[in-house]
């Protein structure tokens, strides 16, 4: 199945934004010792908005791909019984 190799691309891609949003709002200081990033001002981060969007525009090609595989494997070409009933 074609769909499962964007697993591996999906989950890092999902990773990579987890971490990035951890890091902005919990780790990256400012000089002052408060928090940089809020969990609003991090959508003007030009980093993490450039992972933000192409893992969201990943998922929904990857969403689109898994319908796809769905309607493929239950096609019922599949399941016609005399393809499986025939000695």
């Amino acid at each position: 199945m074609p769909v499962l190799l964007f697993l591996p691309l999906n989950f890092a891609l999902f990773l990579a934004e987890r971490i990035l949003r951890i890091y902005y709002l919990t780790i990256d200081k400012a000089d002052d010792g408060s928090h940089a990033w809020t969990v609003v001002s991090i959508y003007k981060n030009w980093v993490y908005m450039i992972v933000f969007w192409c893992r969201n525009l990943f998922v929904v090609f990857f969403f689109a791909a898994t319908i796809k595989a769905g309607i493929q494997i239950g096609h019922p070409s599949y399941y016609k019984p005399a393809k499986w009933l025939t000695i």
